[in-house]
């Protein structure tokens, strides 16, 4: 879909290698935690101001986690935008 609309990029943030991930251009896959601050502010330094930005957070963490997670990444949220939590129980 972005590159039909020559525009937008996905970061992927995850704990965890994962083996067989897509390779793409508009694709960057970040090994960390991702409510690691250092790993925000990396990420943060990547968008440019005016651009669009949806977070999905994907976790089975408690919910205390997922609300600190929740807090700092919302900073990124365009207005009009969205965050979206999927918690696995």
């Amino acid at each position: 879909m972005f590159d039909l609309m020559r525009n937008g990029k996905v970061i992927s943030i995850d704990i965890e290698a994962r083996p067989n991930m897509p390779v793409h251009n508009r694709i960057e896959f970040i090994t960390a935690s991702s409510s690691n601050k250092n790993v925000f502010n990396s990420v943060r330094q990547k968008i440019a101001p005016e651009k669009v930005v949806i977070v999905v957070l994907y976790s089975d963490h408690s919910m205390k986690y997922m609300y600190e997670e929740m807090e700092l990444w919302s900073d990124l949220v365009s207005i009009d935008s969205y965050m979206i939590v999927k918690i696995l129980t």
